[in-house]
């Protein structure tokens, strides 16, 4: 099996794509190290296979993953990526596959480095059904909406010596939209929406009824130096220490975590945890700052030096300025405290 590992544009060698093993060796080296020299390694969180199912990256760059997940008879692709590195990503995915058909694409949210390729994977798989919610369906709506993610991706291109290609986010739209608790039916695996606000208002997490297994959104923080896990609430502190509540209800056996792959059986509660402590850290920055008189923008750049080394490589730091940004102004009001601007 071959994997596309090409590029367009200047600086296309630098940036070329790992195939799929080396990526996944590539993760296994960077999220198993724990931090804990002599550890014995375990498998990459990024791919794996269950008795139910296997999971496999097919993402064309680090920062837009994507994965295939497959069983005896259904194929699901999570969330798309970039649209820049799309075609690729579609190579990829088509190897993967092995011939096999795509039914179905669950996007987990409506941010550009989740949706980019969706009108790509649609034009090379227009039998799959593109899922998501009908609040990501109305951002796909917005004019300035559309223009952002246009911007963000094209920028993220030109960093990774791609060329931007955006005539196709004009194009994004669902096949259908899931409401919490909806549940979506493939031959054998019943998937069921879980609402899980917290990064964005339309985030929404998967869980796999069968074997158990939660595809968690962004909400849920991603892995960064595992298992330690990096916080990526934006619209508030409460929905989303909701979410983490609400999905460690569902009691899965397994969690899928965003641009980062699917952990160990045995660190679902660790991984709970982590992601708790992580956000109420958050908001205790945030507060203690303000506390001390810190403006807006002092406390934006404490957020920044704590969290963005974790994102290096994987967000580009314009759009976690953007939503550090958004997200300060946030969690003061939710404390009932007012933010301060520099004099």
């Amino acid at each position: 099996m071959t994997h596309h590992t090409g590029g367009t544009g200047p600086g296309q060698e630098r940036s070329r794509p790992l195939p799929l093993a080396s990526r996944a060796r590539a993760w296994y080296t960077y999220q198993d190290t724990l931090g804990q020299p002599g550890r014995t390694p375990r498998n990459p969180p990024t791919q794996m296979e269950h008795d139910m199912y296997a999971i496999e990256p097919v993402g064309a760059v680090v920062g837009g993953e994507c994965y295939l997940l497959t069983t005896k008879r259904s194929a699901v692709l999570l969330d798309t990526g970039f649209n820049f590195c799309a075609d690729a990503m579609v190579d990829n995915l088509r190897a993967a596959l092995g011939g096999r058909s795509l039914d179905l694409v669950l996007l987990t949210h409506s941010h550009y480095d989740h949706v980019g390729g969706s009108v790509a994977v649609r034009d090379a798989f227009p039998q799959a059904r593109i899922v998501a919610t009908k609040y990501a369906q109305s951002v796909f709506t917005k004019p300035n909406a559309i223009a952002l993610m246009q911007n963000l991706d094209a920028g993220v291109a030109v960093e990774k010596g791609w060329t931007p290609q955006d005539d196709r986010i004009t194009r994004l739209a669902l096949d259908a939209t899931v409401d919490d608790g909806d549940a979506v039916r493939l031959d054998d695996l019943t998937i069921r929406a879980v609402a899980t606000p917290g990064h964005t208002r339309c985030c929404t997490s998967y869980f796999f009824e069968e074997p158990g297994l939660l595809v968690c959104s962004e909400t849920l923080g991603v892995i960064t130096r595992y298992p330690e896990v990096a916080p990526c609430l934006i619209i508030g502190a409460r929905p989303t220490l909701d979410s983490i509540g609400r999905s460690r209800a569902l009691e899965p056996k397994r969690v899928f975590v965003s641009h980062s792959g699917v952990l160990p059986e045995e660190d679902t509660e660790q991984f709970f945890d982590a992601v708790e402590r992580v956000t109420r850290e958050a908001v205790e920055l945030v507060v203690s700052a303000h506390e001390r008189g810190r403006s807006h923008e002092e406390i934006v750049d404490a957020f920044m030096d704590r969290f963005f080394g974790a994102f290096k490589g994987v967000q580009p730091m314009r759009a976690f300025l953007i939503n550090t940004q958004a997200l300060i102004p946030r969690i003061l009001e939710e404390m009932g405290l007012a933010p301060r601007r520099s004099a």
